[in-house]
Parts: structure tokens; sequence; C-alpha cells
């Protein structure tokens, strides 16, 4: 619920702003880290600690030290692997996946011309998905999460941004329990 106020927050705050100057989009590529595993089975399955993300925001500059932004991220696809010697071996059994609807604060200080230290202080609804032969598995954690980063200027318009964001714990019995990081890297569109 609190997920949901935020985020219609952010949307009339950016719907009555779209047209003014401070308005953004940001497209980035990146890498999740967690352990979401589908057993605590260690030795029957073995499971990818990696996957593929990316996320696309839309966000306002509310002033030249804070915005807001409002999300999607694809936090990746994570493979549990047989491990038994039934003739599976190495075959994919699973795979979870998971992404999130986020509504966050960026801060930024310039420590150089066009070079900024940025800071993420969000809320994030993480949806995890995981299909299996007793049917899907599905959990909803909706986290406080934080970032640091850079982000660089090349032009008035356009900017280059990296980020790391621990988006928390995330998971449950049935899907696996882990902490998730993020590591991405991509383009501002300023406009």
């Amino acid at each position: 619920m609190k997920f949901l106020i935020v985020t219609i927050g952010l949307l009339a705050a950016l719907t009555t702003t779209a047209f003014a100057e401070g308005y953004y989009f940001v497209a980035t590529v990146g890498q999740t880290y967690s352990n979401l595993c589908p057993s605590s089975n260690k030795l029957q399955y073995g499971c990818s600690n990696t996957g593929d993300a990316g996320e696309f925001a839309g966000g306002y500059t509310i002033n030249p030290n804070l915005g807001v932004e409002v999300s999607y991220k694809i936090l990746g696809t994570y493979a549990a692997y047989d491990n038994s010697s039934s003739g599976t071996d190495g075959a994919a059994t699973s795979n979870t996946k998971a992404g999130a609807f986020a509504a966050t604060a960026v801060g930024n200080y310039e420590i150089y011309k066009n070079l900024y230290i940025l800071g993420k202080l969000g809320i994030a609804d993480i949806m995890i998905n995981q299909p299996s032969q007793n049917g899907t598995h599905t959990a909803t954690n909706t986290n406080i999460f934080y970032g640091l980063g850079i982000q660089y200027d090349f032009t008035k318009s356009v900017a280059g941004r990296a980020v790391w964001e621990n988006l928390g714990a995330v998971g449950n019995a049935d899907t696996g329990e882990s902490r998730m990081s993020m590591l991405s890297a991509g383009l501002v569109f300023k406009y």
C-alpha cells in the first residue's frame, strides 16, 4: 500500500511537469547478484547467483541536487541445476525470474565539472516467479532500497550513469530467500 501511494504521488509530479525542463528518461543494463534457489538441498541443486538486469525509468529534477524517478527493473533469471545422478545432470530444472517497480529519490553532488556522485533511496515492489513441477511459486517483497553511483554529463541532454543498488531481502520459503544487489550502467536522456 505504501508503494502504491508513493508511486501515485511521483507519477502525479512527473505528469504535471512532463513538459517542463528537468524531465528525463533512464535506460540501463547490468547484473544482479543473489542466492535465490528453490531448494536448501545444495547437494542436489546448484544455482546460479547472477542474472542479467536492466532498468527503464522516468524522472524529474526538482532542483540541481534532487530528483525523483519511477522505474521498472528487470532483475534477471536465476537457474537451478539438478546435480543428482538421475541422468539429468546439469539440466536446468527451474528458472526463477525477478522484476520490480520502484519509486526513488535521487540526490547528486558535483565533484568535478559535469561529474556527479549519486545517492538513491527508494521503495521497490519486487516480484519473484518460479515455475516448478508442483506449480508456480511466487513471492512479493516491498523493500526500502538504497544505491550509490556516478554520473557524467556528456552534453546538456545526454549523460552516462553507473549505479550499485542494495535491494534488500527477496523471496520466501517456497522460492528461496536471499539478499539481492544490482550493478548497472546506462544513459540518461534529459528533456
